[in-house]
């Protein structure tokens, strides 16, 4: 087997396991939750450091991604935050749509 096929493989079945974790914005904070009236709500934005721990990447590569234009923040005051469908497009872009 090549290389490239050993790398394709192996994104693929990265992608799948993140978005195995991205399917509902309650999985994606993992148990981080608001309560609004006694509902837990999920949170709609995460951080660069949760964002780069649901994606099993470095918050480095995350601002990297950032830089590029491949991971889109959502920006209120000088935080810099992703939403839940942003981290779901780019998964999406890597998997060929498949999210």
């Amino acid at each position: 087997m090549t290389s490239t096929g050993s790398n394709e493989r192996g994104r693929t079945e990265l992608a799948a396991a993140v978005t195995a974790h991205v399917e509902d914005s309650a999985s994606i904070v993992s148990g981080s939750a608001v309560g609004v009236n006694g509902v837990a709500v999920p949170l709609l934005l995460v951080d660069a450091r949760r964002a780069a721990r649901l994606l099993s990447v470095s918050a480095g590569t995350v601002r990297n991604l950032m830089a590029r234009g491949e991971l889109r923040p959502v920006r209120v005051g000088r935080r810099v935050l992703f939403s839940v469908e942003e981290l779901r497009r780019f998964i999406a872009s890597r998997t060929g749509g498949a999210a």
